[in-house]
């Protein structure tokens, strides 16, 4: 989606708006992903070493922030970015939703 960078067509609603949509896309299984960092954060407390890690959750249905990395085996996925412990026990865990324009 384009918008004009152009001082004329600057709105600071479409700003929030658009920001607002990047929330709304993991709204329905947000729940899930509540309930997975408790887990996560409860199981394990992570030491002075961490480690952020890129992961791809193989998925080839139709989803707006899908990803297409040709090197993976799994080439069609959702990206996720963890927080792990040096072992790779996840503590966090944060999906990608598309680029940002803030």
């Amino acid at each position: 989606m384009y918008w004009s960078q152009k001082s004329l067509h600057r709105n600071d609603m479409i700003r929030v708006l658009i920001r607002t949509q990047k929330l709304i896309r993991l709204t329905k299984v947000r729940p899930l992903i509540d309930l997975i960092h408790g887990k996560f954060q409860t199981t394990i407390t992570p030491g002075e070493s961490i480690v952020i890690d890129e992961s791809m959750v193989p998925w080839k249905g139709r989803l707006f922030f899908r990803q297409y990395l040709p090197g993976k085996s799994h080439k069609y996925g959702i990206k996720c970015y963890k927080l792990c412990t040096p072992e790779l026990y996840t503590y966090n865990l944060q999906v990608y939703t598309g680029k940002t324009n803030s």
